[in-house]
């Protein structure tokens, strides 16, 4: 086809303005051009001197010039075949213009609608649900936040005209936001509903967004909205560094749980007390400074201290530290910290043999 082959480069759309224009006064088969043309400007991107090969505001099909000659073309042609082929590369690559324009011929459906997620295509999913398309938690999940092209995280927006068009907030979404959206987006997730058999906290801490800080704020939002804070919650969001605000109003009963997501965060946000099995999760992550901290203050190791010192590979000081309290090893000891090696595993297999024969002949004498 004259002109869409002769460019793989444009240099600020002359190159492709200049195909269009000749589409526009050529005798042409429009239902065999126009998906070419789609196809080959999805294609090229403009080069000024800044060619990116990851940012699609460059591509030429969504220019606002082409955009303009294109339903230009489609005007002159009325009687164009618009595919499902067509319909998805409109929306991958955000032309909501063009699909604004050519909705009277088009059958939407729930796939364009995920298609549009899937595309970070805002404006077509506005045109989607104003065309009877109904929300659907499918379709919302599937959205891909834009930060990547835009520099601006569009989460709220998206999450606005879900729930505007009637969006059904269910645990699926509800924990789906607390991972991948932003605070805005959060405090509208919350303010809209919440329901108690969602996990918030375990998505809460997993998220791409917020900071420790802003997870706890949200937490206390949950507790103001009637949300019933659990236990285990407190222990995962602990275990992923996040303090619980005024935890007394909680009226938790701590216990050793509490003890050991506190030392794995490597905080004690909560003034536990120094005990023994403070100084055994002390020994259990490596935490070399705070097990000579316990001990110089009086804490006296046990053996299970000494089996997770020698649980960790590299962890001569911490066992060293334990031996001098007067902790003896015992079998557990051995295998584990023979067990890091092949030939550690070797020595501890010769040890506890000799040992067993040592036993067969003290029970031979003995008989």
């Amino acid at each position: 086809m004259q002109g869409l082959s002769n460019f793989n480069f444009c240099n600020n759309h002359s190159a492709c303005k200049d195909v269009i224009n000749h589409l526009l006064t050529a005798n042409i088969d429009i239902n065999l051009v126009f998906p070419l043309l789609l196809t080959k400007l999805g294609q090229v991107r403009s080069y000024n001197g800044r060619y990116n090969a990851s940012c699609r505001s460059e591509f030429c099909l969504n220019q606002k010039e082409n955009i303009k000659s294109i339903i230009h073309l489609l005007t002159k042609y009325p009687s164009t075949l618009i595919t499902d082929d067509i319909v998805d590369m409109l929306l991958r690559y955000q032309v909501d213009d063009v699909i604004k324009h050519l909705q009277s011929k088009i059958t939407f459906t729930q796939d364009h609608l995920i298609h549009a997620c899937e595309h970070s295509n805002i404006a077509c999913i506005k045109i989607l649900f104003d065309n009877k398309i109904l929300p659907t938690s499918e379709a919302f999940v599937r959205f891909r936040i834009n930060t990547l092209f835009t520099g601006e995280n569009n989460s709220y927006e998206l999450l606005k005209i879900f729930i505007d068009f009637g969006l059904q907030i269910n645990k699926e979404i509800s924990e789906h936001i607390c991972q991948h959206y932003n605070l805005d987006s959060v405090n509208l997730l919350l303010n809209t509903c919440i329901i108690q058999e969602c996990n918030y906290v375990k998505n809460l801490v997993q998220s791409t967004y917020l900071s420790r800080k802003l997870i706890a704020g949200v937490i206390d939002k949950l507790f103001s909205n009637g949300y019933i804070l659990s236990y285990d919650n407190l222990l995962c969001a602990t275990r992923h560094g996040v303090t619980i605000n005024d935890i007394e109003k909680y009226n938790f009963t701590f216990d050793d749980r509490l003890i050991d997501a506190c030392v794995y965060a490597n905080m004690n946000p909560y003034r536990l007390k120094a005990s023994v099995k403070m100084l055994e999760c002390l020994c259990k992550y490596q935490r070399i400074a705070k097990i000579k901290t316990l001990i110089i203050s009086g804490v006296k190791p046990n053996i299970v201290c000494l089996q997770n010192a020698c649980a960790l590979s590299n962890n001569n000081e911490a066992v060293d530290l334990i031996l001098k309290t007067g902790v003896v090893a015992d079998e557990t000891c051995v295998r584990a910290i023979c067990g890091h090696t092949n030939a550690g595993i070797q020595i501890a297999k010769s040890y506890f043999e000799a040992i067993a024969k040592q036993n067969g002949k003290a029970k031979k004498n003995e008989n």
